[in-house]
């Protein structure tokens, strides 16, 4: 009794490898589209770039370069359909297909931490304690800034200069009239408590009153005494455009993971 060996169509094997090579090609394109994004939607949309967390990161980089210089050998190599469609050769796709998709994956992944950078949330650390006891150094955050309207007592970033951001409370809106009368708050003739600072937390020891200009906000750091703010004349009252968002949750360190109030 003898046994039949089964040995692949030479017609088949030429099928099977254009289909590969049809599903390879695709799947490069969706991985140049993904770096598309990654690179260029940052400055096509360069409001929230300081706080990419992909583009300002080693490992992100490293990472990119190493895809992107993958990605063009699978072009360079696997661009137009091998004469060879011998098992070796489909074999060898199959193994350059599956890293071709682990890429696309990673890739994209990328695009949506980037999409979602630029147009809805960023991630902020903070430095320094300004706005103790609410935040505290080295808090990491996640800062909102998606069609934003802000109101009293948001916490927000303001870019003060040059790559120079702060992160302080919003205690005036546009056209507001803020006054500390003996440390004590009034927000057009009405008094409010400031549950938020601490006890020690001096703001104004006389009488102090700002009124807000048009389009600019008032702000402060809920540590009064250790904090540079609005009250500074190097910052002073902050223009609308330099508002990037509003601090919603604190994501580290885990024993503080929680909204901000």
């Amino acid at each position: 009794m003898s046994e039949d060996t089964m040995v692949p169509h030479e017609e088949s094997l030429e099928t099977t490898i254009k289909t590969k090579h049809k599903k390879l090609i695709r799947k490069i394109i969706l991985a140049v589209f993904g770096l598309f994004l990654v690179i260029f939607l940052p400055d096509f949309f360069p409001r929230h770039q300081d706080f990419d967390v992909v583009h300002n990161t080693v490992v992100f980089q490293v990472l990119m370069y190493l895809i992107m210089g993958y990605i063009l050998y699978v072009i360079l190599r696997y661009l137009r359909l091998p004469e060879n469609t011998s098992v070796d050769r489909i074999k060898c796709f199959k193994r350059h297909s599956e890293l071709v998709d682990l890429s696309s994956f990673l890739v994209m992944l990328m695009a949506v931490f980037v999409f979602l950078n630029t147009f809805f949330f960023s991630l902020s650390n903070v430095q320094g304690g300004s706005m103790e006891p609410t935040l505290y150094d080295q808090d990491d955050l996640i800062v909102w800034h998606f069609n934003e309207r802000y109101e009293h007592f948001d916490v927000v970033i303001v870019k003060i200069a040059e790559n120079e951001y702060y992160i302080k409370r919003i205690i005036g809106l546009p056209e507001d009239e803020v006054v500390y009368d003996n440390d004590q708050l009034y927000l057009n003739g009405e008094r409010v408590d400031e549950s938020f600072i601490a006890n020690s937390s001096f703001t104004c020891e006389t009488r102090c009153v700002y009124v807000v200009p048009e389009n600019h906000y008032f702000v402060l750091g809920d540590s009064r005494r250790n904090s540079k703010d609005s009250r500074s004349e190097d910052v002073g009252f902050i223009p609308r455009e330099n508002l990037y968002g509003r601090a919603v949750f604190i994501i580290r360190p885990f024993e503080r993971i929680g909204k901000v109030e």
